[in-house]
């Protein structure tokens, strides 16, 4: 009797923590981002991460639905250690996941451009991904063309005002799509 209580309190166990894998590691990375935690956080993950794919369930095992606004706050308020989680889990968010994310990863942008470029550069982020999280606008400029508009246009004087990396592709790269986005809403003011 004993032992089958033993069996059914591991299986009841295992269960209550399927396809969640890591709680413990992402409530000590949002409570503290520190670089240790996100070290120790992305380190527990990294086989979940490489099995994600769009809509995929065992993406929940990566980053689950309790901690991905946690994440996506701290990123939009500027931690370095968050931005990068962040770009670690990507492939895990599809949907609305996926446009949070890249739309608080813009929001980073705004308030620190150089780190922001600098930690695409450090984590070779492809130029397409850059431009998906520059060219990403928030939803509370949604029918407000003339924000959206300003908006774009601040942050292309943010990256023209990154002299050291004058001439890189991926500075290039997200100052072209940032124009392409411009003209558009600049006809609409008209």
């Amino acid at each position: 009797m004993r032992s089958y209580l033993l069996v059914c309190s591991a299986l009841l166990l295992s269960c209550t923590h399927a396809g969640n894998s890591n709680p413990d590691y992402w409530a000590e990375f949002v409570g503290a981002p520190t670089a240790e935690n996100e070290r120790l956080l992305l380190n527990a993950i990294g086989d979940d991460v490489g099995k994600c794919d769009w809509g995929k369930k065992e993406n929940q095992a990566a980053i689950p639905d309790s901690y991905r606004q946690d994440l996506f706050d701290l990123i939009a308020s500027g931690d370095e250690p968050s931005l990068r989680v962040g770009l670690g889990v990507e492939k895990c968010l599809d949907g609305g996941d996926l446009g949070d994310f890249r739309r608080n990863a813009g929001f980073f942008f705004d308030s620190s451009p150089d780190l922001f470029v600098d930690e695409m550069l450090k984590q070779r982020v492809s130029q397409e991904r850059f431009v998906a999280l520059i060219t990403r606008l928030p939803l509370s400029l949604t029918d407000n063309t003339s924000g959206q508009a300003k908006l774009v246009e601040s942050r292309i004087v943010n990256l023209e005002r990154l002299q050291a990396l004058e001439g890189s592709p991926l500075v290039e790269r997200g100052k072209a799509a940032l124009g392409e986005l411009a003209r558009p809403l600049a006809h609409s003011e008209e």
